[in-house]
């Protein structure tokens, strides 16, 4: 694929892709269940990483300094799925307040 046709394809799909995320975070049981996935795939990634440490006895570090350079990218990848889960959590928290009619 030539660069102008990725480029064009992004400028095209890249809204589909935003409004089709939105719908997906806005209905109910798809956003919790959206949440849990990310949330879950985060702290996978994280123990993926960190099982060699834990193998060797090295039950408590902070930062990647450690982690052998084959496993750095599952580190960094656990902490981008939870950043993605906070946000989804955040944004359907935003979208309950706004929202929900006061009864």
């Amino acid at each position: 694929m030539r660069r102008y046709e990725l480029e064009a394809n992004a400028i095209f799909h890249l809204p589909i892709l935003i409004v089709l995320g939105l719908l997906c975070a806005m209905t109910w049981p798809l956003n919790i269940a959206l949440i849990a996935i990310c949330y879950t795939a985060g702290l996978t990634d994280l123990v993926y990483s960190k099982l060699p440490l834990i193998r060797h006895g090295v039950y408590c570090s902070f930062g990647p300094n450690l982690i052998p350079d084959q496993r750095r990218w599952a580190y960094f990848a656990g902490y981008k799925f939870i950043g993605v889960g906070c946000a989804l959590n955040a944004f359907v928290l935003l979208q309950l307040l706004i929202f929900s009619t006061p009864q």
